[in-house]
């Protein structure tokens, strides 16, 4: 829906590969870098599924933040602020 409406968004990938799967128009990807990386499993094989888990609130929370940078100074503060 973000990228139709070309609004800025962060993508989380965990099991798959942005390469090719990522959205067009996604601003911001977030993920792990792992061995066993792309799987494209629902269920962890390997029964720990870090590519997600892995992933911290913060590291979403900084991408979603960081896409405002370039943004009115005012606008900025208003979305970080909400």
């Amino acid at each position: 829906m973000a990228a139709a409406l070309d609004v800025p968004s962060v993508s989380i990938f965990g099991p798959t590969d942005p390469g090719r799967t990522v959205i067009a128009g996604a601003t911001r990807v977030v993920r792990r870098t792992l061995a066993c990386q792309p799987c494209y499993k629902r269920e962890c094989p390997l029964g720990h599924h870090r590519c997600m888990a892995d992933v911290s609130v913060d590291e979403v929370f900084n991408a979603a933040v960081g896409i405002f940078s370039g943004a009115e100074p005012e606008v900025a503060a208003h979305h970080i602020e909400a």
